[in-house]
């Protein structure tokens, strides 16, 4: 991690699609916290950005983000996305990501 932006802490991570309608890219259908994965969500390690944190995501129009669930590949600096489609989280694919988690 590095930075510190008004609040807001810059961090790079390996980020990856993932979807719950009509793939094989699908999560449980309840998160981590208890609601219902929609888009809006991420999915991190908790030790490293704990859950309920707001997260900015400039790769995805700088759109705010919510912690909300967890997984078994997610470990260190790595995150999911919830997206609407399968299709769209395959397109999304891997990336190295900047993000900036709410202090």
């Amino acid at each position: 991690m590095s930075g510190n932006n008004n609040g807001w802490r810059k961090m790079t991570v390996e980020a990856t699609g993932y979807s719950m309608i009509a793939d094989e890219l699908g999560g449980g259908n309840i998160t981590a916290i208890g609601t219902t994965p929609r888009v809006g969500v991420i999915a991190v390690d908790p030790r490293v950005i704990p859950l309920g944190t707001r997260v900015r995501i400039p790769a995805m129009g700088n759109g705010i983000f919510v912690a909300e669930d967890t997984g078994g590949m997610i470990k260190g600096n790595k995150i999911d996305i919830y997206m609407s489609h399968g299709d769209q989280a395959r397109q999304w694919g891997r990336k190295q990501i900047e993000i900036y988690v709410e202090m």
